[in-house]
Protein backbone atom coordinates (compact mmCIF):
# COMPACT_ATOMS: atom_id res chain seq x y z
CA UNK A 1 0.00 0.00 0.00
CA UNK A 2 1.59 3.51 -0.82
CA UNK A 3 1.04 6.87 0.73
CA UNK A 4 -2.06 7.67 -0.88
CA UNK A 5 -3.91 4.17 0.32
CA UNK A 6 -2.62 5.30 3.99
CA UNK A 7 -4.26 8.54 3.35
CA UNK A 8 -7.90 7.15 2.19
CA UNK A 9 -7.82 5.13 5.09
CA UNK A 10 -7.34 7.75 7.79
CA UNK A 11 -10.01 9.85 5.21
CA UNK A 12 -12.61 6.97 5.62
CA UNK A 13 -12.79 7.41 9.72
CA UNK A 14 -12.99 11.45 8.85
CA UNK A 15 -15.77 10.50 6.52
CA UNK A 16 -18.04 9.63 9.08
CA UNK A 17 -17.00 11.03 11.93
CA UNK A 18 -17.17 15.15 10.28
CA UNK A 19 -20.94 13.74 9.03
CA UNK A 20 -21.97 12.22 12.46
CA UNK A 21 -20.62 15.51 14.34
CA UNK A 22 -22.51 17.74 12.49
CA UNK A 23 -25.06 15.90 11.57
CA UNK A 24 -25.89 15.33 15.49
CA UNK A 25 -28.69 16.88 17.59
CA UNK A 26 -25.87 16.61 20.39
CA UNK A 27 -22.99 17.44 18.39
CA UNK A 28 -20.08 15.53 19.93
CA UNK A 29 -17.09 17.56 20.40
CA UNK A 30 -14.76 14.47 18.97
CA UNK A 31 -11.37 16.42 20.52
CA UNK A 32 -13.21 16.04 24.02
CA UNK A 33 -14.81 12.52 23.36
CA UNK A 34 -11.34 11.42 22.17
CA UNK A 35 -9.23 12.19 25.35
CA UNK A 36 -11.07 10.84 27.76
CA UNK A 37 -11.29 7.29 29.38
CA UNK A 38 -14.19 4.65 29.84
CA UNK A 39 -14.62 2.38 32.92
CA UNK A 40 -17.05 -0.20 33.09
CA UNK A 41 -17.87 1.70 36.39
CA UNK A 42 -19.81 4.18 34.09
CA UNK A 43 -22.42 1.80 33.90
CA UNK A 44 -23.25 1.14 30.36
CA UNK A 45 -20.21 -0.78 27.96
CA UNK A 46 -19.29 -0.85 24.96
CA UNK A 47 -20.24 -4.72 24.85
CA UNK A 48 -23.61 -3.37 25.98
CA UNK A 49 -24.23 -1.51 23.38
CA UNK A 50 -23.25 -3.72 20.58
CA UNK A 51 -25.46 -6.20 22.09
CA UNK A 52 -28.40 -3.76 22.21
CA UNK A 53 -27.84 -2.48 18.96
CA UNK A 54 -27.54 -6.20 17.04
CA UNK A 55 -30.75 -6.59 18.62
CA UNK A 56 -32.27 -3.59 17.73
CA UNK A 57 -31.47 -3.78 13.79
CA UNK A 58 -32.13 -7.54 14.02
CA UNK A 59 -34.51 -7.18 10.56
CA UNK A 60 -32.28 -4.67 8.80
CA UNK A 61 -28.90 -7.34 9.42
CA UNK A 62 -30.59 -10.06 8.44
CA UNK A 63 -32.06 -8.46 5.09
CA UNK A 64 -28.01 -8.01 3.65
CA UNK A 65 -28.09 -11.81 2.66
CA UNK A 66 -25.35 -13.35 5.12
CA UNK A 67 -25.87 -16.40 6.87
CA UNK A 68 -26.80 -17.15 10.58
CA UNK A 69 -23.01 -18.88 10.54
CA UNK A 70 -21.62 -15.46 9.24
CA UNK A 71 -23.54 -13.05 11.43
CA UNK A 72 -22.48 -15.29 14.43
CA UNK A 73 -18.85 -15.90 13.70
CA UNK A 74 -16.21 -13.80 15.47
CA UNK A 75 -14.76 -10.46 14.25
CA UNK A 76 -11.24 -9.76 15.21
CA UNK A 77 -9.18 -6.12 14.70
CA UNK A 78 -5.47 -5.33 15.41
CA UNK A 79 -6.12 -2.49 17.88
CA UNK A 80 -2.16 -1.58 17.80
CA UNK A 81 1.15 -2.03 16.46
CA UNK A 82 2.28 -4.34 19.60
CA UNK A 83 -1.34 -6.58 19.89
CA UNK A 84 -1.64 -9.53 17.80
CA UNK A 85 -5.14 -9.95 16.69
CA UNK A 86 -7.98 -9.35 19.41
CA UNK A 87 -11.69 -10.83 19.51
CA UNK A 88 -13.55 -7.24 18.87
CA UNK A 89 -17.48 -8.82 18.81
CA UNK A 90 -19.22 -10.86 16.46
CA UNK A 91 -20.09 -10.56 12.85
CA UNK A 92 -24.03 -9.16 13.42
CA UNK A 93 -22.72 -7.03 16.47
CA UNK A 94 -19.80 -5.48 13.95
CA UNK A 95 -22.27 -4.51 11.66
CA UNK A 96 -25.02 -2.84 14.09
CA UNK A 97 -22.52 -0.12 14.76
CA UNK A 98 -23.58 1.20 10.80
CA UNK A 99 -27.60 1.15 11.37
CA UNK A 100 -26.91 3.43 14.47
CA UNK A 101 -25.50 6.10 12.27
CA UNK A 102 -26.96 10.18 12.17
CA UNK A 103 -28.48 10.69 8.23
CA UNK A 104 -28.16 6.08 7.06
CA UNK A 105 -29.49 6.01 3.63
CA UNK A 106 -28.01 1.89 3.32
CA UNK A 107 -25.69 -0.25 3.75
CA UNK A 108 -24.85 -3.02 1.54
CA UNK A 109 -22.09 -5.89 1.32
CA UNK A 110 -19.76 -6.03 -1.39
CA UNK A 111 -17.52 -8.93 -1.85
CA UNK A 112 -13.71 -9.16 -3.10
CA UNK A 113 -12.10 -12.31 -3.20
CA UNK A 114 -11.90 -13.48 0.40
CA UNK A 115 -12.86 -10.20 1.98
CA UNK A 116 -16.48 -9.24 2.58
CA UNK A 117 -17.15 -5.57 2.77
CA UNK A 118 -19.90 -3.33 4.25
CA UNK A 119 -20.65 -0.01 1.97
CA UNK A 120 -22.07 3.14 3.67
CA UNK A 121 -24.06 5.46 2.33
CA UNK A 122 -24.75 8.89 4.28
CA UNK A 123 -26.81 11.27 3.42
CA UNK A 124 -24.87 13.68 1.51
CA UNK A 125 -21.83 11.47 1.33
CA UNK A 126 -20.02 9.03 -1.35
CA UNK A 127 -20.54 5.54 -0.18
CA UNK A 128 -17.99 4.32 1.99
CA UNK A 129 -17.05 1.54 4.80
CA UNK A 130 -15.13 -1.61 5.74
CA UNK A 131 -13.73 -4.75 4.34
CA UNK A 132 -13.31 -8.01 6.69
CA UNK A 133 -11.10 -10.47 5.99
CA UNK A 134 -12.72 -14.30 5.32
CA UNK A 135 -10.48 -17.17 6.77
CA UNK A 136 -13.02 -20.03 7.39
CA UNK A 137 -15.39 -19.11 9.94
CA UNK A 138 -13.50 -16.21 11.29
CA UNK A 139 -13.31 -12.66 10.22
CA UNK A 140 -10.41 -10.13 10.61
CA UNK A 141 -10.88 -6.32 9.67
CA UNK A 142 -8.29 -5.73 7.16
CA UNK A 143 -9.64 -2.96 4.48
CA UNK A 144 -11.63 -0.08 3.58
CA UNK A 145 -13.82 0.71 0.77
CA UNK A 146 -14.05 3.41 -1.21
CA UNK A 147 -15.84 4.45 -4.50
CA UNK A 148 -13.22 2.74 -6.31
CA UNK A 149 -13.11 -0.59 -4.11
CA UNK A 150 -11.87 -2.06 -1.65
CA UNK A 151 -8.38 -0.92 -0.15
CA UNK A 152 -6.40 -4.20 1.46
CA UNK A 153 -4.41 -3.28 5.14
CA UNK A 154 -0.60 -4.46 3.66
CA UNK A 155 1.14 -4.72 7.22
CA UNK A 156 0.64 -4.65 10.98
CA UNK A 157 0.98 -0.68 11.02
CA UNK A 158 -1.92 -0.91 8.08
CA UNK A 159 -3.88 -2.74 9.78
CA UNK A 160 -4.07 -0.61 12.99
CA UNK A 161 -4.95 2.22 10.86
CA UNK A 162 -8.30 0.50 9.65
CA UNK A 163 -8.90 -0.40 13.02
CA UNK A 164 -8.42 3.30 14.57
CA UNK A 165 -10.93 4.13 11.06
CA UNK A 166 -13.48 1.86 12.45
CA UNK A 167 -13.05 2.37 15.86
CA UNK A 168 -13.72 6.00 15.77
CA UNK A 169 -17.00 5.42 13.98
CA UNK A 170 -18.08 3.10 16.54
CA UNK A 171 -16.66 5.29 19.35
CA UNK A 172 -19.53 8.01 18.45
CA UNK A 173 -22.17 5.42 18.29
CA UNK A 174 -21.23 4.28 21.75
CA UNK A 175 -20.97 7.88 23.28
CA UNK A 176 -24.19 8.31 21.74
CA UNK A 177 -25.55 5.43 23.34
CA UNK A 178 -24.47 6.34 26.71
CA UNK A 179 -21.51 4.67 27.62
CA UNK A 180 -19.36 7.21 28.69
CA UNK A 181 -15.40 8.38 27.87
Amino acid sequence: MNNSSIAKILSISLFFSCNIVYSSSNNIHLQEAVSSVSTQQDGVTNNDILKYLSEKYSDEISNLGLTDNQLNSNVYVRASLNDNFLFFSNLKQFISVFYDLPNLQSVKVVKYNNYIGFKVKLAGRPSAGFALFQEGNEFFLKGVINEKGLIAAENIEEEGLVFNSYYSVAFVVFNKNGVKY
